[in-house]
């Protein structure tokens, strides 16, 4: 399995750019869009899909850091809720 985000290289035709999405089919088939870097002009050529079978890791992505959503609360407040 190819890790979204990492960078890798098709190695049929050499077409190189960055692992955007990945889709599992019924019979096993798995499939990832690859995206190559943006042109010169600032223009974004359109991304191409590959088998996973012909793809070669490249460079691998780095590992997030899990957002922060403020946390659990050690209590709960029922201020906000209206009284009936």
């Amino acid at each position: 399995m190819i890790a979204l985000g990492s960078t890798v290289r098709c190695k049929l035709t050499g077409f190189k750019g960055i692992a955007v999405a990945r889709a599992d089919f019924l019979y096993g088939c798995t499939r990832y869009d690859v995206q190559p870097k943006a042109q010169k002009d600032g223009s974004l050529p359109d991304s191409r899909s590959f088998d996973e079978e012909q793809l070669e890791v490249v460079t691998t992505t780095r590992k997030r850091k899990k957002p922060t959503t403020g946390g659990e609360r050690s209590f709960v407040s029922r201020a906000s809720f209206p009284k009936r």
